[in-house]
């Protein structure tokens, strides 16, 4: 047993973190380990802090699984980790299902889904869904083709910052 995991379970037997915290105790590790090319080790403890809950450590499980990082390369498990954090708002999450599904990676190509989760993602405020969601509104794509909503997100977007957005904002 590696010294960062009998912290970790000496700790949480003491009763020094609540809950949150050993979760957070537990990705710590999981990064360390991940940092020390300890893949065997980071999968299972970022499982372990997925498993708790914990939505960063469902985002970076879900990256090593989809770009192949130390395991082998899963898009299925990709897949699951990702919604499963962005069903509970991780945006980044969102945006990498909607990527998915747009070019068919792991799963079914979905214009339609991928606008699904472009929408959520843009309306808690993600600059880059906002504009890949004002992109798809002008082009009719995975939605109803509307240049009144595409306007809508492209302010959206410029208002955070978005330059791509500025410029198509120039068009209108």
């Amino acid at each position: 047993m590696n010294i960062y995991l009998k912290l970790t379970l000496l700790v949480v037997a003491m009763g020094l973190f609540n809950t949150s915290s050993a979760d957070e105790l537990t990705f710590i590790n999981a990064q360390n380990a991940k940092d020390n090319n300890n893949y065997k080790q980071a999968v299972l403890l970022f499982t372990e802090a997925a498993e708790q809950g914990y939505l960063d450590a469902n985002y970076l499980l879900a990256l090593m699984y989809l770009e192949g990082d130390g395991v082998k390369q899963d898009y299925n498990q990709a897949f699951y980790w990702f919604t499963k954090s962005a069903e509970q708002g991780h945006t980044t999450s969102q945006i990498n299902l909607a990527v998915m599904y747009s070019n068919g990676t792991g799963v079914p190509e979905s214009h339609e889904r991928a606008a699904y989760w472009y929408k959520k993602a843009a309306h808690l405020g993600h600059v880059e869904a906002q504009f890949s969601l004002a992109e798809r509104y002008r082009l009719g794509f995975g939605v109803q083709q509307s240049n009144k909503r595409a306007f809508w997100w492209y302010i959206q977007a410029a208002g955070r910052g978005s330059v791509k957005a500025e410029k198509m904002l120039e068009r209108f």
